[in-house]
């Protein structure tokens, strides 16, 4: 498990206990980050800033909490108060769609804003699986359910097939141009309240992966990264990582890579080899663990669906000391963090 020290400057609120609004002021402290991971009934909860431990206390993102567990967050800054509501809470206020408030910039949890009239994860989801249920442009009726997740710098979208396999005619015998227009219209519908970039990953009845889009939010565009009846061997898999992963983008340095592509009788063996970084630089040190993980799951379950086996990846600094290793059990849907530097 990585562990580090950082000293970081924080502002902090304080509130007296007989008085609503306290003073504000600045206080240098030291925190320790761990790879600390917060679980809501087994099932992770992505956090947009690393949790860290002070004095005894783990803090996190209450906004990234609140949501995991299904309440509506509001900063008021009349008396500096953050509040907390249920959906079936009556007494939770609705505001208007992107209303303009006064910029506090000694305020942290200013971006903490969430509005009644925008539609959540559910909402979104609900929307899907009634305009985009069906999609009828092919010699067969494909049919699908939607499940919709948020993250730090984009919107994935899961379209579980209830009624086709990959391997089947129903899926071959669509009609490629029009099924990428009829995600492309779901990819817009996500971005228009999101604002987001949009990741779309299609999957048939046996929850097998045969597609994957990319939709660029900026410029109104959508590309489709994978597709299971391609028939790829490991020369072919390896320059398709290095198009679609070439680089890890969500640090504050970017991360680029290499890759070797080796398939074994019982798992495929993915090597990346970093071509900017050692273990020792801040680019590696820097990066955001969460987000570089999340990196390495899609890696792994594209992997593992493209050869219908386990995936064990092993990344490399530029050295070729290898600083991080991740094994993905296909058949369990299991991503795991063996060895981490």
């Amino acid at each position: 498990m990585k562990k580090r020290v950082l000293l970081i400057t924080f502002i902090v609120l304080l509130m007296m206990t007989s008085v609503s609004i306290g003073a504000t002021y600045s206080k240098t402290i030291t925190a320790w980050f761990y790879d600390i991971k917060i679980l809501l009934n087994g099932k992770n909860v992505h956090m947009s800033k690393a949790p860290f431990v002070y004095e005894g206390t783990t803090y996190v993102p209450l906004r990234d909490l609140a949501q995991g567990l299904g309440l509506t967050v509001m900063w008021s800054d009349d008396g500096k108060t953050i509040k907390l509501f249920s959906k079936a809470d009556p007494n939770m206020p609705v505001y208007p769609v992107n209303p303009v408030y006064p910029v506090n910039p000694m305020n942290p949890v200013y971006p903490m804003y969430q509005y009644e009239d925008e539609k959540d994860e559910e909402d979104i989801e609900d929307t899907l699986n009634e305009d985009y249920e069906e999609y009828d442009e092919g010699r067969y009726d494909l049919e699908f359910e939607y499940n919709v997740k948020e993250y730090s710098s984009y919107i994935k979208v899961e379209m579980e097939g209830k009624n086709f396999e990959r391997d089947s005619s129903k899926w071959s015998r669509r009609d490629d141009s029009e099924f990428e227009d009829f995600v492309e219209e779901i990819a817009e519908e996500v971005a228009d309240e999101y604002d987001e970039d949009v990741r779309i990953y299609v999957y048939d009845e046996d929850d097998d992966r045969v597609a994957k889009y990319e939709y660029d939010n900026g410029r109104d565009r959508i590309e489709e990264l994978w597709l299971a009846d391609e028939d790829y061997d490991e020369d072919d898999y390896k320059d398709y990582l290095e198009d679609e992963y070439e680089e890890y983008t969500e640090g504050r340095e970017d991360i680029e890579f290499d890759y070797e592509v080796k398939e074994y009788t019982r798992y495929v063996r993915v090597e990346m080899e970093g071509k900017d970084f050692d273990k020792r630089d801040s680019a590696w040190e820097d990066r955001d663990d969460r987000e570089f993980e999340d990196f390495i799951e899609e890696i792994a379950e594209d992997t593992a669906e493209q050869f219908d086996k386990d995936v064990k990846i092993y990344v490399k600094d530029e050295d070729n000391y290898t600083v991080g290793q991740y094994e993905y059990d296909e058949s369990k849907d299991d991503f795991e963090v063996k060895n981490q530097y």
